[in-house]
This record gives C-alpha cells, sequence and structure tokens, in this order.
C-alpha cells in the first residue's frame, strides 16, 4: 500500500515537471548553471553543509510540488527580466545557493554600488509572506546577537553575473519579500514578453519601497531602545546640539507613520538620517550592524524613489487587478507592529 502511494506521488511529480519543462529550461536552468560557478569557492564546512541540505530536499519532496517548481520559474523571470521590471540601471543577480538556503536571499538587485536581497515568493494565500516578513523583523530584532556565529542579512557568496573571480562577502544587506498569486505566473510571463512590463515594475518597485519604509523605522526604534538600554549616562557626555540632532530623527518616525505613511514625511525622515549619518555612526547612537543596515536601506530606498518618480513622469501604467498576496507585500506593516519599539517617541 505504502509503495503505491509513493509511486503515485513520484509519478505525479514527474508529470508535473514535464507540464513545466519548457518553462523551467528557459527560467531555471541559467540560474543553475550560473549558481554551480560558486562552487570551487565554497569552504569545506560550507560545502558540506550544502551536500546535507541537498539530501534533505531529496528525501523531503515539497508538499505542493506544482508550487514549488513554479516558484523557481518566477525566480528566473525575476532575473531574466531584471532590467524591465526594475529599471535599466539596475542588474539582478542570482545568489548562490548556499546564501539562498542559508541566508535567505534568492537573488539580488545591483543598483550602483548598493544591492537590496530579493526573497522571492510564489503563493496561494498571505500565510507565507507573512511568516518570511515576521521572520526579517526577528532578524532586526536580533541584528547585533549571534545566532550560533550567524550573521544576519549577511551575503556570503556574492558573485555578479559574468564575473570569474572569487566571490565577496557583503555585509547589512536588506532583505525584501516579492511576490505575486501562484495563479498570476503564466499572464506576467505573457504580459513582459509582449512589451508590458510596466503595470508589474510599478507593483513591484512599490513593494520594495514600502518594505523598506517598514523595515527602516523599524531598526530605528530597535537600534535606539537597546543603545538606551546599554547606556544611560551618554546624554551627559554628548553635546546637546548632536543630541538633538540625532534624536529628532524618531519622532519623524511616528509622524510618517501615525500621518498614514505621508510621503513628505517618510522623504523627511529619509532626509533627516541622511544628514546625520556621521553622527549616528557614533557609538553612543548606533550599534555598527544597526547603522550598516540603516545606511544600506537609506541607499536603496533612494534608488527606488527615483525610479518610482521616473514612471509617474513618464507614463500611468496600467494597475493590475490584485490579490490578497500582492496587495499585502506593497502595504505598510500596522502602526503598532512597526513602532513596537519606541524608545524616544512618547
Amino acid at each position: 500500500m505504502f509503495e503505491k502511494a509513493h509511486n503515485k506521488k513520484q509519478d505525479d511529480i514527474i508529470d508535473t515537471f514535464n507540464k513545466y519543462q519548457s518553462l523551467f529550461a528557459e527560467y531555471v536552468d541559467p540560474l543553475i548553471y550560473e549558481r554551480q560557478k560558486v562552487r570551487p569557492f565554497l569552504s569545506p564546512e560550507d560545502a558540506q553543509q550544502m551536500k546535507r541540505y541537498e539530501e534533505i530536499s531529496l528525501e523531503n519532496p515539497e508538499e505542493n510540488y506544482e508550487i514549488h517548481l513554479k516558484s523557481k520559474i518566477f525566480e528566473g523571470a525575476l532575473v531574466k527580466f531584471g532590467k524591465k521590471i526594475f529599471g535599466e540601471n539596475i542588474e539582478t543577480i542570482p545568489s548562490t545557493e548556499y546564501d539562498d538556503w542559508v541566508n535567505k536571499f534568492d537573488m539580488f538587485i545591483a543598483h550602483g554600488d548598493s544591492q537590496i536581497g530579493i526573497d522571492a515568493t510564489l503563493c496561494k494565500n498571505t500565510l507565507n509572506t507573512e511568516r518570511k516578513n515576521g521572520e526579517i523583523f526577528s532578524d532586526i530584532e536580533r541584528l547585533d546577537e549571534k545566532d550560533r556565529g550567524k550573521e544576519k542579512f549577511h551575503v556570503k557568496y556574492f558573485m555578479p553575473t559574468g564575473k570569474k573571480e572569487a566571490p565577496i562577502e557583503l555585509h547589512g544587506i536588506p532583505r525584501v519579500i516579492i511576490g505575486i498569486h501562484a495563479d498570476y505566473l503564466e499572464k506576467m510571463l505573457l504580459e513582459i514578453k509582449n512589451g508590458n512590463s510596466a503595470p508589474f515594475k510599478l507593483m513591484f518597485l512599490n513593494m520594495i519601497k514600502s518594505q523598506l519604509e517598514d523595515q527602516f523605522i523599524f531598526a530605528l526604534g530597535v537600534n535606539g531602545e537597546k543603545k538606551d538600554k546599554e547606556d544611560k549616562t551618554y546624554k551627559t557626555r554628548v553635546p546637546e546640539p548632536i543630541k538633538r540632532d540625532v534624536r529628532e530623527v524618531y519622532p519623524l518616525c511616528a509622524k510618517a507613520v501615525k500621518s498614514d505613511w505621508n510621503e513628505e514625511k517618510i522623504k523627511d525622515l529619509f532626509i533627516s538620517f541622511e544628514k546625520n549619518k556621521n553622527l549616528f555612526a557614533l557609538k553612543q547612537f548606533s550599534f555598527p550592524e544597526y547603522h550598516q543596515l540603516l545606511s544600506n536601506i537609506q541607499t536603496s530606498w533612494n534608488w527606488v524613489s527615483s525610479e518610482l518618480a521616473n514612471i509617474k513622469k513618464e507614463s500611468s501604467p496600467t494597475l493590475l487587478n490584485e490579490t490578497e498576496v500582492e496587495n499585502r507585500l506593497r502595504s505598510h506593516i500596522n502602526e503598532d507592529q512597526v513602532l513596537k519599539h519606541r524608545p524616544f517617541l512618547a
């Protein structure tokens, strides 16, 4: 009886793969080829860990293999059509298998000298996206802590496409979720191939922008609360004008959120942080891990805001009929959650 059930499951997997074989060859095979290039650079420990992951995945196939397969195709499409979806002046770079499995990065958007990590998600409802968003916020809360030596928002093997030199490490790289409903995939591929990428570009860039804003305010609050607890005496050692300049950023967080995420107030917040970035780097005000993440978020926010401004100047793309999945990913999280750590907002 078990043998028959096992065979039926294997047959279903084969049938599903055959159904998507041409899309898999077009979008996923190039990712597999690109990711193989990093294998020679893996440390012995990481190579062994990769082997364990592969064995586990073979022994425990995905419960919904079709969604799993379509998710891989979605990842490949984001990489292949990156310039159409995210902008002409960027590169979409696939992560290595190690950073995919261990550090939760599926790919990166490289803009200038900066990067945003992408966790590409295809799902039927918001449960998976809520779980992943919760993991990101949990990592922000524990950013200065080492979990079994593991650094958060860390990329161990970053290897730009086409490069042959050894991969480099990146630190404090923001990670956002880009996702669509599983039933949207074929429509998205067809529309982009037919030259109609604008609605998807607008949707995905808004997802990135909203999540960067959520994470920025949350990280500021966590950093401020931890610093306040760590050193109650720094108020007497920091000149009042410096203290005032840095402290003014925190009420701007509350103003942005409490005004229903008003664009101008969000912009004021990021401008204020950028103006005082060097002050924030002082150990009295920031843990280095938080300062690095906040700085990288701010740089990426400047890029995505500029891309969205250009879209508004050029055209008004038709909006998609979003499901709850897309709507949730481009919406801000609620006030209580994002302002959970409010050391200076009372």
